[in-house]
């Protein structure tokens, strides 16, 4: 009797065990379920309802198993009602777990991205590595559409995410994750930049391109306007984000052509004192590079001529960065560098005062910079090839 009450026991044990060991809760037919590529926020003028664009990734039918790309879209007053909304034109669930690319419009940009990021963060299925990019434009639709003769990628989400890895060499931008996004919206130490896009017609007007157009600046969670992309080897450059090499560029200077140097190394050392007028920051940069590109029929890469060629990157690096800097300050007021981070750790007692103020700090702040660049190798091995016939 005991022995057949244990079995009882033990197949009532394994019925409620059944469904934890199967491992799904649930299903989802496959013609139910679409993968997201990228998600677009844009907010309507208007009515102020948030818009979700999404590339899904349906089955095409038939006994190939070919995937097409589909753009939907949903609105709502929140982006969760949103991406509900969009379940409707989708024609099934959307799964968030395989998008590459999250791009948020200029204008709800200025209106705060909190909102939007906070809901993108909390999705179970969407992954924080994910990629955080501005668009510069009125209609969301064109950024994505402009990718349509595009055929070495299947949509842009895939494309930009490509992009944003070629760029890294560059030193344009860096990747922006959302974690990093509400890491620094959070922190209060640094205030935000993040890449923005833009759509301009290519050629005879037929042909719609996309580009990085500049770096987005923020105040808190709002956009506040941008800077020049060039900048970005040097803001990023400083804040240690440029974790390999990239190319830094010479223009034409009198009689010296145009070159440009694969910075292998660079490390930037701040000082941060406390003076009469405020603050003072100087900076030491030394940077380790290869000259790339150099093309003339004249022999410069003598020993003098090098050395010249390194203070003449010292000299353009020096004003580049010092005029990027006045600007963030007069334009913005907000430090995009970090230098309040700095000043928290070297003048602890000073920061107690102006941190709930520190930007007012920032716009009042003395910077110095004393760039020295050091060129390893010059990659020629012979003299420079003249053509044949030529003067």
């Amino acid at each position: 009797m005991k022995r057949c009450v244990r079995q009882i026991a033990l197949l009532l044990a394994l019925c409620l065990l059944l469904p934890v060991l199967s491992g799904c809760w649930g299903y989802h037919d496959v013609d139910e379920l679409f993968i997201a590529m990228g998600g677009y926020l844009d907010r309507d003028p208007i009515t102020k309802e948030f818009i979700l664009y999404s590339e899904v990734l349906k089955p095409k039918g038939g006994t190939g198993g070919e995937m097409v790309l589909e753009v939907v879209s949903g609105k709502g007053d929140t982006i969760f009602a949103a991406i509900r909304d969009a379940l409707i034109a989708a024609g099934g669930r959307l799964y968030w777990g395989h998008t590459q690319v999250w791009v948020i419009s200029r204008r709800l940009a200025e209106s705060g991205i909190i909102a939007s990021l906070d809901m993108i963060s909390r999705g179970t299925e969407i992954r924080t590595d994910t990629n955080v990019l501005i668009y510069d434009g009125t209609d969301m639709r064109e950024l994505i559409e402009s990718h349509s003769d595009n055929v070495l990628q299947n949509s842009m989400a895939e494309h930009l995410n490509r992009m944003i890895e070629d760029y890294r060499r560059s030193g344009v931008f860096v990747a922006t994750p959302i974690w990093m996004v509400l890491g620094q919206l959070s922190s209060g130490g640094t205030a935000l930049t993040l890449p923005l896009l833009e759509v301009y017609v290519e050629g005879d007007g037929d042909q719609m391109e996309m580009d990085v157009k500049s770096i987005a600046v923020f105040h808190s969670e709002k956009m506040v306007g941008d800077i020049e992309r060039d900048y970005g080897v040097f803001l990023y450059g400083y804040r240690g984000d440029l974790k390999k090499e990239y190319l830094l560029y010479l223009p034409e200077i009198n009689d010296l052509p145009a070159n440009a140097l694969e910075v292998t190394s660079t490390e930037y050392k701040t000082q941060i004192k406390e003076g009469p007028d405020g603050l003072k920051a100087s900076i030491r940069c030394d940077i380790t590079a290869n000259l790339t590109s150099f093309q003339s029929e004249k022999d410069y890469l003598e020993i003098n001529t090098i050395v010249f060629i390194e203070r003449e990157y010292e000299r353009y690096i020096r004003e580049e960065f010092l005029r990027m800097v006045r600007e963030v300050q007069q334009k913005y007021g907000v430090d995009i560098f970090g230098f309040g981070q700095q000043a928290h750790i070297q003048l602890p007692q000073y920061w107690q005062k102006v941190k709930g103020d520190w930007d007012a700090a920032f716009r009042g702040m003395d910077v110095d910079i004393e760039p020295h660049v050091k060129i390893t190798m010059t990659g020629l091995a012979h003299k420079p090839l003249v053509a044949a016939g030529s003067d």
